[in-house]
């Protein structure tokens, strides 16, 4: 099933180049078998794919999905005998979800010139759907379109990734994103600022922020982390259980540290507020840098992605906080970033 406000690529923002190459190639007819969309999740993929898929089935043939067509009409209802989107199920796409696609790409199109098959997070296919999958696309079939949606494309096998067309999806811009979050949450424009800049780029990501998340407990959380200081081992140990005990998880909590203290050697490297992803928390950020230089802040953030490793193999968390927001404070490298590999 799409989404109606899916089909038409008018409704895309920020790919212009993206969809000039889709519409290039429909309107010469030279179409590649498969495609490999690229990108962070979130900017706008997956639904530049529904909008390819949609006008090269749409009936009206312009370039264009109609959507009112009943090829649109069922798009839309999700019966479109010619269109087939498959993802994981769990951590992987399962070799059975594989298989049915396969099965399908066999037959010729029941209505349509083409029969398009979407695989989402494609580099979430186990080794056996990945090797099913080449097989697919070393013999490609007639009128068979593949669309491969992926955040992570090293992570395809490289022959999977030699017989696609590549069409790499970047973050978009802030402003752009600003407005459409504007929009679509009723924001004022300063706070829609704010959460486009903390989506980082990701339409899906800015329109999911929670508000509490980001306007409350986002700052508080920046304020105790960008406020301690060395010799204030209770701030440290108070800052370690609330990132433990973050609701999104100690992960996330770990990654707003980490752009903390990168904010804070942006400053320390002479960089504007506007280059800031906590533009909100610039006073403290600049307080914070005023005791370390930019290479060992940035040296602490690797630090913080040590930990994270750490927690990742089922370390103390607690331990494992206080150590990194220990480190973090402390105007040397410490004994714990020493433990870091190389």
């Amino acid at each position: 099933m799409i989404d109606a406000a899916d089909l038409k690529f008018s409704g895309i923002i920020g790919h212009e180049s993206a969809v000039g190459l889709l519409k290039r190639a429909m309107a010469s007819s030279r179409v590649a078998h498969a495609y490999l969309f690229a990108g962070p999740d979130g900017v706008g993929k997956r639904r530049t794919a529904h909008a390819f898929a949609a006008a090269m089935l749409c009936a009206a043939d312009g370039g264009e999905a109609c959507g009112t067509c009943v090829s649109c009409r069922k798009l839309v209802d999700g019966n479109h005998p010619d269109y087939l989107e498959i993802g994981p199920d769990g951590r992987f796409i399962k070799i059975d979800a594989m298989r049915e696609m396969i099965g399908a790409t066999r037959f010729m199109p029941f209505e349509s010139p083409w029969k398009i098959f979407v695989v989402l997070d494609a580099e979430r296919m186990n080794e056996a759907s990945a090797n099913a999958f080449l097989k697919t696309l070393e013999e490609p079939t007639k009128s068979t379109l593949l669309i491969l949606i992926c955040s992570a494309p090293q992570q395809l096998l490289p022959t999977i990734l030699s017989r696609c067309q590549k069409i790499n999806f970047g973050p978009l811009p802030a402003d752009n994103l600003a407005r459409l979050v504007a929009e679509r949450r009723e924001l004022d424009p300063d706070r829609a600022a704010l959460v486009a800049r903390l989506a980082d780029g990701s339409v899906g990501r800015a329109l999911a922020i929670d508000e509490e998340y980001a306007f409350e407990r986002r700052p508080a959380l920046g304020r105790m982390v960008l406020g301690l200081a060395p010799g204030r081992d209770t701030d440290v140990l108070n800052t370690a259980r609330e990132v433990v005990n973050w609701p999104e998880g100690p992960e996330d909590a770990f990654e707003l540290v980490k752009s903390f203290l990168a904010d804070a050697a942006r400053l320390a490297a002479g960089l504007p507020e506007d280059a800031l992803a906590h533009p909100d928390l610039a006073d403290a950020a600049r307080r914070f840098a005023d005791h370390f230089s930019a290479p060992l802040l940035a040296h602490k953030t690797r630090t913080l992605s040590y930990a994270q490793r750490l927690l990742a193999r089922n370390a103390n968390k607690l331990l494992t906080a206080e150590a990194a927001l220990m480190d973090a404070v402390t105007p040397r490298i410490t004994d714990f970033a020493e433990r870091m590999p190389k």
